[in-house]
Formats: structure tokens, C-alpha cells, sequence
């Protein structure tokens, strides 16, 4: 019972109530302080000029009372639109992320592969020089930026790690850069 109590005077309607009796009291209280002596033959408010001022008075807190109403209920609704478009907001951005999920699977993914060949093919040669001499200058990869360590073969050779946009990466055309894309 006392929820519902509370709850009435955060309604629509307590504010509706509280306008209602705000202008029947400035209303009554006015026609009774126009409409009848409200000072005795000496100047001073009589009893029908003290019901009029403190109706008046009363009229007034009701008036103050119902301006605060509107203003804390007006706070709530922008507060509560305010919630409401954030989480309009928060639902679209992770829609559009589920579309370039959809649209584009396989952006910011990296694909690795090993790559096996004989160094003394043909097609292997001239690109095997290059890079025997990049690793010789740090085989150990504590200096460059061209290549990774990424440990040792099962030979006890060390494996490096070359990324497509590294110079020493094969470039277009070359017969290496051929056989790395027919085997991807």
C-alpha cells in the first residue's frame, strides 16, 4: 500500500491533482478577498481578510509546489529519452558491427603458412642469397625489422618468420613470389 502511495505522487496524475487544487484555491481565495470587507474601520485585517491573505498565501505554495512537480518530472522524461537513445545508439553500433563481421570476414585476420623448397632449385636461387645474407647480418634477430626468430625446425635449423611487407618478402613478378602464390 505504501508503494502505491508513493507511486501516486510521481504520477501524471498527483500533477494533474496538484494544478487542479492550485487554481481553485487562487480562484475561491480571490473572489473571497474581492468580494467581502476584508478590513475592519481601523485598517487592520479583519477575519475574512485573514482567510483571504493565507488563501492566497496557500494558493501560492500550491503554485510553487506544482512548478517544482513539472520541473522534476521533466528532468525524469529527458533523463529517461536520454537512457533510452543511448541504448538506441549502443544497439546500432553493435549492428553495424555484426554487418562488417558479416560483409567482411577475414579483415584484420593474418594467414601463415610454411612454405618448404629445395634452396638449390631454380626458383629458389637468387632469392635464397638475398635472404641467407639478411640473416647472416643478425641470425639471431636483435637488430632487424626485416624478419622474426621463431625458434628452431625439427632439423635444429632456426625458422624465421618473413611478413609480406617486409623487403626481403619476395616482390611481384619474381619466380619465388610465383611459386609462394600458386602454393597459397
Amino acid at each position: 500500500m505504501l508503494q502505491n502511495i508513493t507511486s501516486f505522487f510521481g504520477s501524471a496524475a498527483f500533477g494533474l491533482l496538484l494544478k487542479v487544487c492550485t487554481g481553485i484555491a487562487a480562484a475561491a481565495f480571490a473572489i473571497l478577498g474581492v468580494g467581502a470587507e476584508t478590513r475592519d474601520k481601523d485598517g487592520r485585517l479583519n477575519t475574512k481578510g485573514w482567510i483571504a491573505l493565507v488563501g492566497i498565501l496557500v494558493a501560492a505554495l500550491l503554485a510553487i509546489a506544482t512548478a517544482s512537480y513539472e520541473y522534476r518530472a521533466e528532468k525524469q522524461k529527458a533523463q529517461i529519452a536520454g537512457l533510452a537513445e543511448e541504448a538506441a545508439k549502443k544497439e546500432s553500433e553493435r549492428l553495424a558491427l555484426d554487418v562488417k563481421r558479416n560483409l567482411y570476414p577475414l579483415k584484420g585476420r593474418t594467414l601463415a603458412f610454411n612454405l618448404t623448397f629445395d634452396k638449390t632449385s631454380k626458383i629458389a636461387t637468387d632469392y635464397t642469397k638475398t635472404l641467407d645474407a639478411a640473416i647472416a647480418k643478425d641470425p639471431e634477430c636483435k637488430k632487424t625489422k626485416l624478419f622474426e626468430c621463431w625458434g628452431e625446425s625439427s632439423g635444429g635449423g632456426s625458422l624465421y618468420h618473413i611478413q609480406a611487407t617486409s623487403p626481403l618478402y619476395p616482390l611481384d613478378g619474381t619466380l619465388m613470389r610465383g611459386g609462394i602464390e600458386t602454393a597459397a
